[in-house]
């Protein structure tokens, strides 16, 4: 929920505006502590929720001052992170289908890490391929270099 904007503040900065930056963050300090205390008596689980509702009320007050700031507007932050979403929907189904197919016990928890390991690398490859993600060609990119000429 906070990745798209992790670097919120850092943007304001570099655009001048270190007053939007410092405003921003004692927005978002005051949400995460504000969603600890509320929830606090319903122990870590309470506290751990409280602190997924402060990050996405963060998200939509980080969007707010981005826009106001930059212009940035959701439709634009949505349509760049959609490759990455299908990337990562697309790497999680062979973790989660071995898990579902095979009971995990103590005799073969090793070999699952190794099997869903290997196989959550092979579709992340072929999924930043299938999705044509930016970083393909990054990585391609710094293949071509490492190649011996």
């Amino acid at each position: 929920l906070h990745l798209p904007y992790f670097l919120a503040t850092e943007v304001m900065i570099a655009v001048g505006r270190v007053d939007q930056s410092n405003l921003l963050q004692l927005y978002l300090q005051g949400l995460r502590v504000l969603g600890v205390l509320l929830v606090f008596p319903f122990g870590l689980t309470g506290a751990c929720w409280g602190l997924v509702g402060a990050t996405l009320l963060g998200a939509i007050v980080s969007q707010r001052f981005l826009h106001r700031t930059i212009g940035l507007e959701f439709a634009q932050l949505f349509r760049a992170c959609v490759p990455s979403v299908l990337v990562t929907v697309m790497t999680a189904i062979p973790g989660l289908a071995i898990t579902m197919l095979i009971e995990q016990n103590e005799t073969n928890f090793f070999p699952m890490l190794v099997g869903s390991s290997c196989a959550t690398a092979i579709a992340w490859l072929l999924s930043l391929k299938a999705v044509k993600h930016p970083f393909w060609q990054e990585l391609n990119t710094l293949l071509a270099k490492l190649r011996p000429a």
